[in-house]
Formats: structure tokens, sequence, C-alpha cells
């Protein structure tokens, strides 16, 4: 069951989350115990470990420090050469890491497991961001990273067990990336607590933080978020302004000094035309239908010429975080998906609003605000561009 934001924040108000909290301080939910024990069980954590393309995955570290991985993997030589050995992580190695205190982190995790993929689904859809998700696993007493910050806002989930973290403020507002000026805070945390089974944390960028084992087994979720900055607005209109012939021509360094003057009020010009009072919307869209969604297949359907299944086989989009469409010249309606245009028949437009509306319907659905037949026809068009796929059953996890 992939939960909403809101299912997440509860019992604290999603509005007053983004209203006071968000991008601007820390908060700790408590909630039930259990509540997120679907996302990551210890016999799936297992199975992950055992797997030879987990190992690019995996970093570990002792009391703060980082363990040179290659003490950990064993590669194994499965054919000849020219084919490379397969790595694998030496069992008995990572047992004497994790006797010592040691953690350890599968990066990326929602790209090797099914639940924390949905619900990164989930959080960017909402969040209009792309988010990455990692695992941290440890039971004993001891920090697995020391204190640092990130240049992400990072929403951590408690699966298992309980840790203890430590908050400082940020020594400098809205750290960026590689930001070398920040110096480590001082004195006692501005928050120190355990977070159990069930609880949410959120970190905002740049805050100084740590987290350690409280001698019992323990798995947390992080979902790094990355959000949008004025520095990414002038990136995007730097692009625009490419069209621009004042922007593209040489600046002046040997001219006079009138000229430079001319030149530079030219630039403004031009600067100005983009700076519309729209223009943060506008970007926001631009950086929505630019987004690449997670690849979702459905086969052996999509490969195959046939019927599609029965009319409660549920319908999911996956491509697109927003849809905008419009007319175009042929009577036609175009929208701008991950960076392609797509131009699709005005019949089809009822199925799309509705896919776009709701994110996940029945098939039956979809035949109702259109012709049955036609729909057919364009809803597996929509499979093979890959904006939708469809589950055959409709299970109680696919509802969430």
């Amino acid at each position: 069951m992939a939960l909403i934001l809101a299912d997440i924040l509860s019992p604290f108000s999603e509005s007053e989350f983004f209203r006071m909290v968000f991008g601007r301080t820390w908060l700790h939910v408590r909630g039930t115990e259990g509540r997120f024990h679907h996302l990551l069980d210890w016999p799936a954590l297992n199975d992950l470990l055992g797997r030879a393309s987990t190992a690019k995955h995996l970093r570990f570290a002792v009391d703060g420090r980082y363990v040179d991985l290659a003490k950990l993997v064993q590669k194994q030589v499965t054919l000849p050469p020219p084919h490379a050995p397969s790595e694998r992580i030496d069992a008995a190695a990572l047992q004497d890491l994790l006797g010592r205190g040691g953690t350890i982190v599968v990066d990326a995790v929602d790209d090797l497991h099914e639940p924390v993929t949905r619900m990164t689904e989930r959080l960017e859809a909402e969040l209009h961001e792309s988010i990455q998700a990692n695992a941290y696993v440890g039971w004993a007493r001891a920090r697995g990273y020391g204190l640092h910050w990130d240049d992400h806002d990072v929403l951590v989930l408690q699966v298992r067990g309980k840790k203890r973290w430590r908050i400082h403020p940020s020594t400098k507002p809205f750290p960026t990336t590689d930001d070398d000026s920040l110096e480590p805070p001082t004195g006692a945390p501005a928050w120190e607590g355990d977070i159990a089974d069930g609880d949410v944390l959120y970190i905002p960028r740049g805050a100084w933080h740590c987290a350690e084992a409280l001698d019992e087994p323990s798995i947390h979720v992080t979902f790094g978020i990355p959000n949008r900055t004025g520095l990414d607005l002038v990136a995007w209109m730097a692009q625009r302004l490419r069209a621009s012939e004042a922007f593209r021509m040489d600046l002046p360094r040997f001219s006079s000094s009138e000229e430079r003057a001319a030149h530079q009020a030219r630039l403004r010009v031009a600067f100005e035309e983009l700076w519309q009072p729209s223009l943060i919307d506008d970007f926001f869209r631009a950086h929505d239908r630019a987004a690449v969604a997670r690849p979702r297949f459905t086969l052996p359907m999509s490969a195959m010429a046939g019927s599609l299944p029965s009319e409660d086989a549920l319908v999911r989009v996956v491509g697109w975080r927003t849809l905008e469409l419009r007319p175009d010249a042929h009577g036609n309606v175009e929208a701008d998906i991950a960076g392609r245009r797509h131009t699709f028949p005005a019949s089809i437009e009822p199925i799309l609003r509705l896919l776009d509306d709701k994110g996940v319907c029945s098939l039956g659905e979809l035949y109702a605000v259109s012709n049955g037949g036609t729909a057919k026809h364009f809803i597996r068009m929509l499979m093979l561009r890959g904006l939708i796929a469809i589950e055959e059953q409709a299970t109680e996890a696919s509802k969430s």
C-alpha cells in the first residue's frame, strides 16, 4: 500500500506542513507502530543483500566513517574473459561489520524494491520532484554516520525498531551542493529525540543531523527531496534566452564604455521580457513537462496484439505528473510529456482528462467517457507509448 503524503504526516495536517514546516524547520510526527512495515521487512532486506546486482547500491559505515566497499565484496568469476566477474557481498565480513556497530546503506532502494518504488512514485507526483529513497540498517548502539548536512530535504520513515536523532540548525541559510563554506555547529543540538517504529522525521536542506541505533534491530527509509531554487530558475531562463539575439551576441569587451552600456541595456530589455508575473509558474510547468517517469511495463500484453483485460482492470498513469492539453492546427490535441511532444486525436481527450484527474481508474470508467471500441484502440496506444500501465487484477494493494 503506497501511502500518500497526508497519510504519512497524519495526524499533522498536510496544509500546516507546507505552510509552517516545509523548507523551514524540522518536524517529528509520532505514528502507529507497524504502519511502514510493508515498505521493507527483514526477509526482503536479506534477499536484496544476497543479490549481486545490489552490491553497487551499498555503502557501509562504522562510528561515523565510511568502510572501503572492497573489504566487503567478493568477486565471483562465472564466465571466462572478456566477461567481467560479478560482485557479491562477503557474508562473514558483513556480519563482523554489523557486530561492531556498522550501518548498511542501500542507496536508491526505490530502484530495487517494489513497495519503496511505489511510495516514491506517489511522493514524486505530489511534490513534483524526482526523489531517491535510501534504506539504513543497523542494530548495535553506535553512530553509523557522523554529524552532516544534506543538499536536499529529507523525509525519514522509521520502518522497524528505533533510533536516536540529533539535529542542529544550518550554519548557512540554504546551502547548495558542494558548498564547502559551512562550519560544523557547536554546542548542544536544537532537537534530540528517539524516532520509533511508525514515526516520521522531516529535516530541511542544510540542517546538521546524525542518528544512532539503540541496541535493537532498526530499519529506516529516507526520501531525498531536491526542491527547485532561484538558481534553477535562472538556469532555465538562460536556456530560453538563447532565442534572444542580444544574448547570443559577443560581449563588447573592446568597445567604448558607451557601447558597452548600450549593449547592457539591450540585455536588460530582453531579460525583462521574460520576467513576467507568471515566470515562476511557467518554470514549474516546464519542470513538470520535462520530468521523466519511472518505467512500468505491462508484459506480455503490451508486446502482443490482442484484446485488453476485463473492465475492472486498473489503468495507472505513469507517463506524466501534470497534463496540459492544447489544440493543434489539425483538430487534434497535443501535450509535452517527459521532453517529448505527443499528439492525440481530439476524441481521446475525455480519457486523458479522466486519467489526469484520478491517476488510477478502471478500464470500465474510461470506456464510459468515450466510445468503447475506439477507446480500446487509444488506450492500447497510450500503453505502447509508456504513458499508462494496466494491472489485470484490481487488488487492494493496487487501489492505494
